[in-house]
C-alpha cells in the first residue's frame, strides 16, 4: 500500500538507466552496473507497482525506459568489469546469454574476479526473467494501446527455452 515511495524509488533507478541496465546498487550520485538480472527485476516491478496501484499514468511514464532495457538486451549491451566489456545479448535462438559473474548467484566476496559459482551462457532465472519481461511488456502495450512487439518474442524465447532446457 506505499504506493508514493515505490514509486519513487522505481523513478530513482529509471533515473540511472544506461544502455538498457539498471544498476544493482546506487550510492548517492554513483551507481554500480555489473548485473544481467537488475534491469529485468525492474520490468517486473513495474509491472507489479502498475497492478498494486492501477496507475498506468506511471507505466506509460516509463515505457521509453521500459522499451530500452529490452531492445538493448535483444541487440546487445554490457558493462566493463576487471578492464573487460561484459556483453549481454540476445541469441539467435531468442535467450539472453550473459557473462559469468552478472547474476545474483555469481558472489564475487573478494572481488578479485573469482565468482564462487561462475556461470555464463544462458542462466535459467535469467531467462525465465526475460520471457516475463517480454509478456509484461506485451500487456503495457495493450493496455496502453501501443503496438506490441513483445508478444511474438516471449513466443519465440517460450519455445526455445523448452528445448535449451531439455
Amino acid at each position: 500500500g506505499r504506493h508514493a515511495d515505490a514509486k519513487e524509488n522505481i523513478r530513482r533507478f529509471a533515473a540511472f538507466e544506461k544502455g538498457g541496465l539498471i544498476p544493482n546498487r546506487i550510492r548517492g550520485d554513483h551507481a554500480d552496473y555489473n548485473t544481467v538480472d537488475g534491469s529485468m527485476w525492474f520490468v517486473q516491478a513495474v509491472r507489479q507497482y502498475g497492478e498494486a496501484s492501477g496507475d498506468r499514468a506511471f507505466t506509460a511514464e516509463l515505457l521509453p525506459v521500459l522499451r530500452r532495457i529490452l531492445k538493448s538486451y535483444a541487440e546487445g549491451t554490457g558493462y566493463r568489469m576487471h578492464g573487460r566489456f561484459n556483453r549481454i545479448a540476445m541469441d539467435a535462438d531468442g535467450l539472453i546469454v550473459s557473462p559469468a559473474q552478472a547474476t545474483w548467484m555469481d558472489a564475487d566476496p573478494e572481488g578479485r574476479d573469482r565468482p564462487v559459482t561462475p556461470r555464463n551462457g544462458k542462466a535459467v532465472e535469467i531467462n525465465a526473467l526475460w520471457h516475463n519481461a517480454l509478456r509484461a511488456m506485451a500487456g503495457f502495450a495493450r493496455r496502453l494501446s501501443e503496438p506490441d512487439t513483445y508478444t511474438a518474442m516471449a513466443d519465440r524465447v517460450q519455445a526455445n527455452f523448452g528445448k535449451f532446457w531439455y
